[in-house]
């Protein structure tokens, strides 16, 4: 009975305590230098398959993650953008809000603004293209939204997919873990084995039990007879 409330405790604990996500490997912090150049702290967590709270985490797990990552932020800073990329970036205008174009850029609308200041050549681009904006740009916007909301619905499902298929396959491995091992190092066979005999026991010292209380009813019985 100890025994099997025992296996009972390891394999139903109160609580658990969260496990470390899993550091990347070089090549995927190669593809993060690359990544952090032009995409938010939510996009690389998405790139990777973990949601942005789980990124934050491992960078301050894996200190190369954060070196990479405020590396890109200061450089965009300071970014100056090339001819071909200003053209782009006009081009954008006309069917795209300032948010869309800085989130394009990797960079939030403060530093947008700044980038602006610093270079004229990026803000005459802007206004230009939003001056060539079509006349039913407000209905192509709410068509991009749309799209872009359904993206981020897909994204966010497919992010919990494979976080339910992690989490699953670590169960999996507990379970397995804490069925096959027991105190001792027995083996499945012995375990159960023990768990019988225990059980055998138990049943065998409740029937003496009972056996006793029948004979000590019997003898106040015999008692009580013989008395009257």
């Amino acid at each position: 009975m100890i025994y099997f409330l025992f296996l009972q405790k390891k394999l139903c604990p109160k609580s658990s305590t969260m496990k470390k996500p899993q550091q990347l490997t070089q090549d995927q912090l190669n593809e993060l230098k690359e990544l952090a150049k032009t995409k938010m702290l939510k996009e690389i967590a998405s790139h990777f398959n973990m949601k942005k709270e789980t990124f934050r985490l491992l960078r301050k797990e894996q200190p190369e993650i954060d070196s990479i990552y405020q590396k890109a932020q200061e450089q965009r800073k300071s970014r100056l953008y090339s001819a071909e990329e200003i053209s782009v970036i006009e081009e954008m205008t006309r069917t795209s809000n300032m948010e869309t174009i800085a989130k394009h850029l990797g960079i939030s609308m403060p530093l947008l603004a700044k980038a602006r200041k610093r270079q004229p050549e990026l803000d005459v681009a802007l206004i230009w293209g939003m001056k060539n904006r079509p006349s039913n740009f407000n209905h192509l916007r709410q068509i991009e939204e749309k799209a872009h909301k359904k993206e981020q619905v897909k994204t966010q499902k497919h992010i919990e997919k494979a976080l339910q298929k992690q989490t699953g396959q670590m169960l999996t491995k507990k379970q397995e873990f804490l069925f096959t091992r027991a105190p001792e190092d027995i083996s499945t066979e012995e375990a159960l084995a023990r768990f019988r005999r225990l059980k055998e026991e138990d049943r065998a010292r409740r029937q003496l039990q009972e056996l006793k209380e029948i004979s000590q009813w019997s003898e106040k019985d015999v008692a009580k007879t013989t008395k009257d």
